[in-house]
C-alpha cells in the first residue's frame, strides 16, 4: 500500500507531462493532419510493387491517407526541442483478430519547407490495447525527451519489440533491416540467390510475405 502511495504522485506527474506533449492541444487541426500524414508512410508498410525509394511520392498520398483513416492512425505525443522533433505515433494492426494497436517513437528534423530531412524510429511496440499503447508509449516518450533513446526498454519485449538482436532501424532507407547477425539472414540471403539464378532479375524491393520484415 505504501509503494502504491509513493508511485501515486509520479504517476501524476508524468501523465500531467504527457498531457503537454499533446499535438491537438496546441496544433490547428490542418496542421496536426499534415504532420501524421507526413510520418504515416514511415510507420507503415509499403505498397506492393513500389520501391522503398518511392514510398514518399506524391502520387501516393491518397493510398497513405486512406490507410491512415483505416488504421486510425494518430500523433499521440510531440514535441519539439530545437531542431530535434520527438513523436509517438499510434495506430491499429489490421494484421490483428483483435483489436490491437503498435506504436511508434521516434525523431527528425526538417528544411524551411517543412519537408523531413532525417527521420529515426527508435522503437516499435508490440501488439498493445489502447490503454497499454497509450500508457507504455507515454513512459516511452518521456525517455526520448530526457535521454535521447530508448535504449533502457530495449530488450524488454512488454515495451518494445524492434529494435532487437535481429532488427535495426535502417535511417538510410527509412526501413528495419535485418542485424549482421540476424538469425533472419538466411531470408536475404535466399533472395539474393534467386535475383542472380532468375531471368529476369527480381525487383530488389520484392519480398515473400513470411519475411519478417514486411511485419513491423
Amino acid at each position: 500500500m505504501l509503494v502504491r502511495i509513493l508511485l501515486l504522485p509520479l504517476s501524476l506527474l508524468l501523465l500531467q507531462a504527457c498531457s503537454q506533449h499533446d499535438p491537438r492541444a496546441f496544433m490547428g487541426e490542418v496542421e496536426y493532419q499534415q504532420l501524421v500524414q507526413t510520418l504515416t508512410p514511415y510507420v507503415h508498410k509499403k505498397p506492393e510493387g513500389i520501391a522503398y525509394n518511392e514510398r514518399f511520392s506524391d502520387r501516393l498520398k491518397p493510398y497513405y491517407a486512406r490507410l491512415q483513416a483505416a488504421t486510425e492512425g494518430q500523433l499521440r505525443f510531440y514535441k519539439q526541442q530545437d531542431s530535434l522533433h520527438y513523436f509517438y505515433y499510434v495506430r491499429r494492426d489490421p494484421s490483428s483478430l483483435f483489436e490491437h494497436y503498435l506504436g511508434f517513437g521516434g525523431v527528425f528534423t526538417k528544411n524551411s519547407l517543412g519537408q523531413i530531412t532525417f527521420l529515426e524510429l527508435f522503437f516499435q511496440t508490440p501488439r498493445l490495447s489502447w490503454q497499454q499503447a497509450d500508457q507504455r508509449g507515454r513512459l516511452l516518450f518521456e525517455e526520448l525527451l530526457q535521454k535521447g533513446h530508448a535504449k533502457a526498454y530495449v530488450g524488454n519485449r512488454d515495451y518494445i519489440k524492434t529494435p532487437n538482436a535481429d532488427f535495426y532501424y535502417n535511417s538510410r532507407e527509412n526501413r528495419w533491416d535485418y542485424t549482421e547477425n540476424s538469425s533472419w539472414k538466411f531470408i536475404q540471403e535466399a533472395r539474393l540467390e534467386a535475383r542472380q539464378e532468375d531471368q529476369p532479375e527480381v525487383p530488389l524491393d520484392a519480398q515473400p510475405e513470411a519475411d519478417p520484415i514486411t511485419a513491423l
